[in-house]
Order: structure tokens, then sequence, then C-alpha cells
């Protein structure tokens, strides 16, 4: 789930290289900037609609990057 994850956080925010230096998920240009300066390789928090992340942007300040699982919202009116 964290691999899907963090291929939605690239597509979503455009990421043209690595999602954070040293982070696993590998996607784009290894020499290209990082998205954030850090973000956490495994989710803060989990349901069935979908994950939650810490992240710092490269100005330091603290984030909380929620992630959609794909197929959730026809879920939900599926199930409205």
């Amino acid at each position: 789930p964290d691999d899907e994850a963090f291929e939605v956080i690239a597509e979503e925010f455009g990421a043209k290289g690595p999602l954070a230096p040293g982070h696993p998920y590998a996607h784009g240009d290894p020499d290209a900037e990082p998205l954030f300066a850090a973000l956490s390789e495994t989710c803060l928090a989990s349901a069935s609609l979908g994950q939650v992340y810490k992240a710092t942007t490269h100005n330091g300040r603290d984030l909380a990057v929620k992630v959609q699982r794909p197929g959730a919202l026809r879920q939900c009116l599926l199930d409205g």
C-alpha cells in the first residue's frame, strides 16, 4: 500500500525527481530536486479511505500528506 500511495503523491504533486533524499520509493530523475526535504517511509495513520504520511518541506515546515486510496470515492458513493 505504501508504494501505491507514493505513486499517487508523485503524480499529484508532479514530482520530477525523488520524493525525498534517501527515500526508498524511486521516482523520476534521481538528480532532480526532491519534492520534500523528508517523507516518512511508512504511513502514520491508515483508514479505509486513505493514509497519512509526515513530510517536511525544504524550508523546514512539517506537513501531513493525506493520500486518498484509488477508488475510495467510488466506493463511498456505492456504499451511500
